[in-house]
């Protein structure tokens, strides 16, 4: 059994849980090669990547309002420009031209 801090096995399979210097695989999807199993897990369930187009990034600079988080304007840019709902619990988002699931 694989000792190491952040880590258990189950059977040959080691699950990495991450610890103070790496952290879960949400984060570290990116980073070393890690992208494996994790850019699977959404396909599985149906769900496909949206990549970030100029008209994205164009209309995440340009939104209105007070709301200045980059990554979250961002979510909003992408629910406008394609027509999709944003799910989310942050009730902000509702101030902005999208439909937003929660």
């Amino acid at each position: 059994m694989d000792q190491r801090a952040g880590s258990r096995s189950l059977g040959q399979r080691r699950i990495g849980l991450g610890n103070r210097h790496q952290g879960p695989h949400w984060q570290t999807a990116g980073r070393g090669g890690r992208r494996g199993r994790f850019s699977r897990m959404p396909a599985a369930q149906g769900f496909n990547s949206l990549v970030i187009s100029t008209d994205h990034a164009l209309r995440a600079g340009s939104l209105p309002g007070p709301h200045r988080d980059p990554f979250d304007r961002m979510l909003i840019a992408q629910a406008q420009a394609e027509n999709i709902p944003l799910i989310s619990n942050e009730t902000l988002f509702d101030s902005y031209d999208i439909r937003r699931l929660w």
